[in-house]
């Protein structure tokens, strides 16, 4: 008898002690059977007609069981990487079908890990889904990991260095148009909507967007498998899991704070720190570095199209380090880190603060900084009316002193989407990640716009000269004739001295404002100078006016070269893809400050005589 009152006796001494070891043994068997990997059935012992089940969240946190039925297998199916066709059954499947989010659900047979569901058809009347093979999701983990500083291959640094210079040159809206699309590769050809067995859509639960940004987002994200639908986010999932379980939701965060952004699918295998999921990948990218987090799913909703979860996404509990073929793989030891974002917009009646972080990442950040802008103002300046605006962007650089970008532009149907093509700011953002030197660690980024729909734009009509035959070294006067919305047509008078190196020639002038018009430059040659490059521009509130002379270039290897000798030009022409172009070429540039901002642009010619003419 155990003596409850007062001191315990020997016996119960004895009996508590039992209590404790037994208590310990169960836990160290517990943890031991959760921390143990299933075991694993391979594809050859799999045959038609098999059943089992599957785990995956049809709502909350809650894992429930789906049936699962071996119809065959279909060898090879990608390379090296073969498919089982099985049929799945659930009170929820039978309308959904195979459901946008359940990508990675673990499969099983007789208790044993088969794979993860990761394919299906668009419209497909039956809940038909393709497994990935659990032994092609493991072998994933074997790929080691290479230093942060050599992910990005250097062809394609100096490929997006090039691009961004060259978009940093673009004179028009056209050449500006879908510059901010992130550069990662498609996961292949663009698949037919019914006939093909594709991966299963991934869910892109986006909250505080503005319903129009949802249409950039699927132009960005729709040919990585993403579908953009609006979910929960910016404040968080309650009473989110710190923790991984098979059959439960895994997101990888892209945006964070007042608006969110992430992609959302389901955890196949857990084991220790490592975590395989999806059963395809995400952006088809290798080895990346983006946050995961768990994720509520607040509903799994039905479509004739395709079905898929909505869901708001946790806590960041861990890193996406490996995006292959056959799965996803993240570590929730490690973490990668996100950048903060402010977002300050404001007009003479309104203003509105936007905290955000955005994912680190070289092809991502300045696609989701772009659309994270263009959300904000299709919410705060929805207005269609002629409008001018001024951005200063700065970018803080670790190391290094903080880009800094001030400009000013006009629109004449609203700022909603403007800076998404004109902005300097933003694609200077995007060539400071694409640089060729080094990797760029950016620590913050600040973007203030002031919108003013009182402010009117200055057009530019045309310019003529006091005479179009002129000599080097003479000065010649020009007058832009200039017109603004509602008010009278009024010149300005210009004078402009010809160089004396630019005898004997053929000049266009040039005159525009100087958001639409770009500094002459040499091509940078280290860091410094490139970003010293990337940050000079003409104010918006200037007009610019350019000589510019003709020039010879040839278009060779998809590249433009420039002012090149006759016996050069005869060389690269004998090869093929070269094609002449005579362009014309900027030599002189002089700069006039004005009270309002200039849009448009207007040229002339002017014949120079020889010197001894």
């Amino acid at each position: 008898m155990i003596n409850i009152v007062g001191r315990p006796t020997s016996a119960a001494r004895a009996v508590a002690r039992r209590v404790v070891y037994a208590s310990i043994a169960l836990a160290v068997l517990t943890q031991g059977a959760a921390a143990k990997s299933p075991e694993i059935m391979p594809v050859s012992q799999i045959r038609p007609g098999q059943t089992g089940y599957g785990l995956t969240v049809f709502y909350g946190y809650q894992v429930e069981r789906f049936k699962v039925k071996v119809i065959d297998i279909l060898y090879n199916f990608l390379p090296k990487q073969d498919l089982i066709l099985m049929r799945i059954a659930h009170p929820r499947l039978v309308k959904a079908k195979v459901v946008g989010g359940m990508s990675g659900s673990p499969i099983f047979i007789d208790g044993k890990l088969v794979g993860a569901l990761a394919y299906g058809w668009r419209f497909s009347a039956e809940p038909i889904a393709g497994i990935t093979p659990i032994a092609n999701m493991l072998d994933v983990l074997k790929r080691p990991l290479r230093k942060p500083g050599a992910i990005a291959a250097e062809r394609w640094r100096r490929q997006q260095s090039s691009r961004a210079l060259a978009l940093l040159r673009a004179d028009s809206k056209r050449r500006r148009d879908g510059w901010w699309r992130a550069a990662l590769p498609f996961r292949g050809r663009q698949p037919h909507p019914s006939q093909d067995l594709i991966p299963a859509t991934l869910p892109l639960s986006v909250a505080g967007f503005a319903p129009q940004a949802l249409g950039e987002l699927r132009q960005l994200f729709g040919p990585l498998g993403f579908e953009p639908v609006q979910g929960g986010g910016a404040g968080g999932a309650l009473n989110a899991p710190r923790h991984f379980e098979p059959g439960g939701a895994i997101g990888i965060q892209m945006v964070r704070g007042d608006v969110s952004m992430s992609g959302t699918g389901t955890v196949t295998w857990v084991r220790d720190n490592q975590v395989l999921g999806f059963g395809h990948s995400a952006f088809n990218a290798g080895q990346i570095e983006l946050p995961v987090v768990t994720s509520r799913i607040n509903h799994t909703l039905a479509s004739l199209g395709r079905s898929f979860k909505l869901s708001t996404p946790g806590e960041i509990i861990g890193a996406l380090v490996q995006d292959r073929q056959a799965a996803i793989h993240a570590d929730t030891s490690r973490r990668s880190p996100m950048i903060p974002m402010v977002l300050t917009l404001k007009s003479k009646r309104f203003n509105r603060t936007y905290r955000t972080q955005i994912a680190r990442h070289e092809l991502l950040t300045g696609s989701l900084t772009s659309v994270v802008v263009t959300s904000a103002l299709s919410e705060a300046f929805a207005d269609v009316d002629r409008a001018t605006f001024s951005m200063n962007t700065a970018i803080s650089l670790r190391g290094l002193a903080p880009i800094r970008v001030s400009e000013q532009h006009f629109s004449a149907r609203g700022i909603r989407q403007a800076p998404a093509f004109v902005s300097r700011g933003l694609r200077a953002l995007q060539a400071a990640l694409g640089n060729p030197y080094r990797e760029l660690q950016v620590d913050r980024i600040d973007i203030g716009i002031d919108v003013n729909y009182g402010e009117e734009v200055v057009l530019v009509e045309k310019v003529v000269a006091s005479r179009q035959l002129v000599r080097p070294g003479e000065q010649v006067m020009l007058t832009v004739h200039y017109r603004s919305y509602g008010g009278s047509p009024f010149t300005q008078r210009y004078p402009l001295t010809i160089p004396e190196s630019l005898a004997d020639a053929v000049l266009r002038v040039h005159v525009g404002g100087g958001s639409s018009t770009t500094p002459i430059q040499a091509p940078p040659t280290d860091l410094k100078q490139y970003l010293r490059h990337i940050q000079t521009h003409f104010p918006g509130r200037s007009l610019v006016i350019s000589l510019q002379k003709p020039a010879k270039s040839i278009l060779y290897d998809g590249a433009v070269l420039d002012d090149l000798p006759d016996s050069v030009i005869d060389t690269l022409n004998r090869g093929s893809g070269t094609q002449i172009k005579k362009i014309f070429m900027t030599v002189d540039q002089h700069v006039h400050a004005t009270q309002r901002v200039i849009s448009g642009a207007a040229e002339l010619r002017l014949h120079v005589k020889r010197k001894d003419s």
